[in-house]
């Protein structure tokens, strides 16, 4: 019998999720707070949004593979459409789905604040009145730039699609071992986006004594940040999700971003 927990927000679908769950493959329901530490399997319906809220519950070190199922619009990470949602179940409890395992960070600021596991990215910037901020860049312990601009995106190769991709980040797949580094609206032309390898350390200084920076994790958790605060930033283990057979990142990307074929060219 295996062990599975549901993270779910919507109330009228998640008895009907859980029954299916326990008459037709006879799983075991774990409470969602005890997902890391007892489950197998970590089914998630909802958006992208309500995984990246699941994926905080399995802490640093995570066990139990992610199941997403899609309600939402993107659906980058949920990648089980609900209309099959039996057909994609089969293949998850008789073991023959793909598994992906998506790179993860965590940051610390100052050291004081606990380890937040974050699977798309960090972003820091300015809430109030428009105005440039500077951050010292630190990779792998040395001094790299400062930027100065609107803020700064750390992301993962998941996150390559979500605001880094808005700011100017390049997309990536979401298999790849890296962090991009993403500067917003940069007030210079020699900033541009970086991608480093997964195991370096990235440190984030800030040199602004403007009062309205915040770091903001996921999109999701938000802090205050000061002058003279700093952030290290460091990979973490990562997640197990569970994809379709017929899954196939670029298909994804097609679909989503609403990629055509071939242009149609003119002679001038």
């Amino acid at each position: 019998m295996i062990k599975v927990s549901v993270f779910n927000k919507d109330k009228i679908y998640h008895q009907w999720l859980i029954d299916l769950l326990v008459n037709k493959y006879q799983a075991e329901i774990v409470p969602i707070n005890d997902a890391n530490s007892e489950a197998e399997l970590l089914i998630v319906y909802g958006g992208d949004g309500t995984i990246l809220q699941a994926q905080r519950t399995l802490g640093l070190w995570p066990k139990a593979k992610i199941v997403g199922i899609n309600n939402g619009n993107l659906g980058f990470l949920a990648e089980f459409d609900i209309e099959n949602i039996q057909d994609h179940l089969e293949h998850v409890f008789e073991e023959t789905s793909r598994i992906l395992n998506r790179s993860r960070i965590t940051f610390a600021i100052n050291e004081k604040e606990k380890e937040v596991p974050v699977l798309n990215e960090i972003a820091i910037s300015q809430t109030g009145i428009s105005r440039a901020i500077q951050i010292d860049v630190y990779i792998d312990k040395t001094y790299c730039t400062r930027v100065n601009g609107d803020g700064i995106i750390i992301a993962t190769p998941s996150g390559s699609t979500a605001y880094s991709l808005s700011a100017g980040g390049p997309i990536v797949h979401p298999e790849s071992k890296l962090i991009l580094i993403t500067p917003i609206c940069a007030h210079t032309l020699n900033i541009r986006p970086l991608v480093i390898p997964e195991y370096s350390p990235v440190e984030l200084k800030i040199v602004s004594e403007n009062n309205d920076i915040k770091l903001t994790a996921d999109g999701q958790l938000v802090f205050d940040l000061n002058k003279d605060d700093t952030i290290r930033i460091n990979p973490i283990k990562p997640i197990s999700m569970l994809r379709p057979l017929k899954y196939n990142f670029f298909n994804t990307l097609k679909e989503k971003f609403n990629w055509a074929g071939q242009a149609n060219l003119r002679n001038y």
